[in-house]
């Protein structure tokens, strides 16, 4: 008998403070953010995604620290889309879910409202298939191809790192750190003639050497061949000879667009 008494009484307590955790996680679930944190806000450390057709992702809320770190933030928060018709999103949790039959080329904007609009945050997703744009994701470089001769090399300072956006942007990286690039600008291209032109906007590091126009194509590995295409010299300063071509390989497709 004093067995189970004694069992009532610690289950009681644990029940207690649970309930009591709960109450104090609430308590600084609803509690308002200060002005400096307020307006640091983004939805996962971006302002623009890339999804396919059927996918899903889950959008946080929170501050972008030390350049690189997400770190979600437990404030009020309601969530929404426009346009509002193919695909949903949970107003409180942000799982966004994009529709298969969703047209390529389907922009969403993506809103959360912070405390009852003290704040409101956007970003811009961007709906692609890759049947109509082969090119997005990250890739890395393998080959080269010699201007006289055709024949392939390997680079001795690889590209790690040439990112295909579905807005239409691109980015080539060397040596990736963190959300740092080499430069990074627009691209163009046609399916039917398979060519392609990259032209530069801006950069950390902008090779003088580069040429963007050229033609692709995707062989039955997966890899992509830019031929007619220099993408610049790096910034190594080891010698290093103009290219007239570079092979890739796609590694992921990320939604996030940093």
């Amino acid at each position: 008998m004093k067995s189970i008494i004694y069992f009532s009484v610690v289950l009681f307590f644990c029940h207690l403070i649970s309930l009591l955790g709960y109450a104090e996680e609430y308590r600084i679930y609803h509690e308002p953010l200060k002005e400096e944190s307020l307006y640091r806000l983004t939805i996962n450390g971006s302002r623009a995604f890339q999804m396919q057709q059927g996918q899903s992702f889950d959008f946080t809320v929170g501050i972008l620290e030390c350049c690189y770190y997400f770190m979600p933030v437990a404030t009020s928060i309601t969530w929404s889309i426009d346009p509002p018709k193919g695909a949903t999103i949970d107003p409180l949790k942000g799982y966004f879910t994009v529709d298969p039959s969703t047209p390529h080329g389907t922009i969403y904007t993506i809103r959360v409202n912070v405390e009852k609009g003290r704040r409101v945050v956007e970003a811009k997703v961007y709906i692609f298939t890759l049947e109509t744009t082969p090119f997005v994701g990250e890739w890395y470089e393998s080959i080269r191809f010699k201007c006289k001769t055709d024949q392939t090399f390997s680079p001795k300072n690889q590209i790690q790192r040439l990112l295909f956006m579905a807005n239409g942007n691109f980015t080539v990286t060397w040596r990736p750190f963190e959300l740092r690039h080499d430069y990074w600008g627009s691209y163009d291209f046609d399916l039917k003639r398979r060519t392609i032109k990259l032209q530069i906007k801006d950069g950390v590091y902008i090779p003088k050497d580069m040429r963007g126009s050229g033609s692709f194509f995707f062989d039955e590995n997966g890899g992509l061949t830019l031929k007619n295409i220099w993408l610049g010299s790096s910034q190594s300063g080891d010698d290093e000879s103009a290219a007239c071509g570079h092979r890739f390989y796609r590694y992921k497709i990320p939604v996030i667009i940093r």
